[in-house]
């Protein structure tokens, strides 16, 4: 009898504060139990290099910029060196990180918030939240069993993708915004569902992944 794989995975918008957290003393006992530490908005230039702690593997997914412009976004994953894993570049690209364990796609995505005055032209050729849902629909064309985490800035609030899909309690009652939408609509044919806040699936995931700023729930 085969036993099941379990994976412990964390995932963090550090906005940029990766090095000042990861030098605090207590900092390594972050990892405790991690398989798989997943960071948004690292704020590394390309060629940066960010400290990894012991027994630990890193992957980065950082934009372009001029040499003289201040770094942002960005994701990185750090995975214990005793998980086989490998970087999928066919499911990546600037601010969206995937990698393979064990047949199960990881993504890491960090989606810049409608409202900002970043203009995603200067680092990638198609907007990354539309990148990002054409390859949520390409892991379920090809089959693969997908866990996606990051900073979406997508509000769904209590919404559903489907009528299949678990109720959902959040803070947040409004209705889901234009990202919201997207992502339902994306989510609905791929069989997948939004972890966070949903009834009757096991583990502990009304926290850690769903952030509430002014009252307004975002993935």
């Amino acid at each position: 009898m085969t036993t099941p794989m379990t994976l412990n995975i964390r995932s963090w918008n550090l906005n940029g504060l990766y090095d000042g957290n990861y030098s605090h003393p207590d900092f390594s006992h972050f990892f405790d139990s991690v398989d798989v530490f997943l960071t948004q908005e690292t704020h590394c230039y390309v060629h940066d290099n960010i400290p990894v702690p012991d027994s630990y593997v890193v992957y980065t997914r950082s934009c372009s910029r001029p040499d003289f412009a201040s770094p942002w976004g960005g994701v990185a994953m750090l995975i214990h060196s005793s998980i086989p894993a490998h970087v999928r570049d066919d499911f990546s690209s600037p601010d969206l990180l995937t990698v393979e364990i064990f047949g199960t796609l990881i993504m890491n995505a960090y989606v810049l918030p409608a409202r900002s005055h970043l203009d995603w032209n200067k680092w990638t050729t198609t907007e990354l939240f539309e990148f990002l849902c054409s390859k949520i629909c390409l892991a379920h064309e090809q089959g693969y069993l997908l866990i996606l985490l990051g900073d979406l800035n997508a509000q769904t609030g209590i919404c559903c993708a489907s009528k299949d899909h678990p109720i959902r309690i959040s803070l947040d009652s409004r209705l889901a915004d234009t990202c919201g939408k997207q992502l339902l609509d994306c989510l609905a044919p791929c069989d997948t569902i939004i972890l966070n806040g949903s009834e009757g699936v096991p583990g502990d995931h009304f926290s850690f992944t769903e952030h509430t700023p002014h009252d307004a729930g975002a993935l």
